[in-house]
């Protein structure tokens, strides 16, 4: 009787998931843009673990149609979106939020993102990549979604966080590939203005919270931050 009773429960709840997520339904913000301000509200709310975006950095993804949202239609409600970023230098997209209502979540919707992230990439770039901090328990769901840990990096954060990179290879790179890669890696190297160094001290606030856009993981891809002679002086 037990097992019968059980049985019917995991029906019932694989009817109710299957009902849900039929009221789902993924879309591009290209020309769905009025779901903008829910996608930065999102994020916002989100922050401590996806890192800051401003608003300027959403809008500009948004005109590259480069974020995939995840609505209940009947609702007019936003439940997840996925924002990435295209390099056609590397050859690679790089996913920088996959983030899902609080109240959404274990209803398959990060899964049908991916996926359909997949989809849409597969046959114009060679892999997906995205960086996530090791002690993040989201680092779980990646080999599930077929990504596989490629290498390990030390972050920024002050308490010497490990940041795992996961990748998704679509093609094999010929020797040509490989070299224009390696080429592609190399980065603008920066000195940081004293005044933000003296923001990284402390905790992000309203006041201070531009300066620590420079932690994000995205950033590392693109800049090399160095110190000039008066700096290492003062270290």
């Amino acid at each position: 009787m037990k097992n019968w009773m059980l049985i019917i429960r995991k029906a019932r709840k694989l009817i109710t998931l299957t009902i849900e997520t039929n009221k789902m339904k993924i879309l591009t913000i290209k020309n769905n843009i009025s779901y903008l301000p829910q996608v930065i509200a999102l994020g916002d709310k989100n922050r401590n673990i996806l890192g800051f975006l401003p608003k300027s950095a959403f809008e500009e993804h948004a005109s590259k149609d480069e974020i995939i949202i995840s609505v209940n239609q009947s609702e007019n409600k936003l439940t997840g979106y996925l924002l990435y970023r295209k390099s056609f230098k590397k050859n690679i997209v790089s996913i920088v939020h996959l983030c899902i209502d609080n109240k959404e979540r274990k209803k398959g919707i990060a899964s049908n993102l991916v996926n359909y992230f997949k989809k849409i990439t597969k046959d114009k770039f060679s892999g997906i990549k995205i960086k996530t901090r090791r002690d993040y328990v989201i680092n779980k769901i990646w080999p599930k979604f077929g990504f596989y840990a490629a290498s390990e990096i030390k972050g920024k954060s002050i308490n010497g966080s490990i940041i795992t990179i996961w990748k998704i290879d679509f093609k094999y790179p010929d020797l040509f590939q490989y070299l224009y890669d390696k080429k592609a890696e190399s980065k603008l190297r920066v000195a940081i203005d004293a005044n933000i160094f003296f923001d990284l001290q402390y905790s992000p606030t309203k006041d201070n919270e531009q300066s620590h856009l420079m932690l994000s993981n995205w950033i590392d891809e693109k800049v090399e931050f160095c110190l000039t002679q008066l700096g290492q002086n003062l270290l």
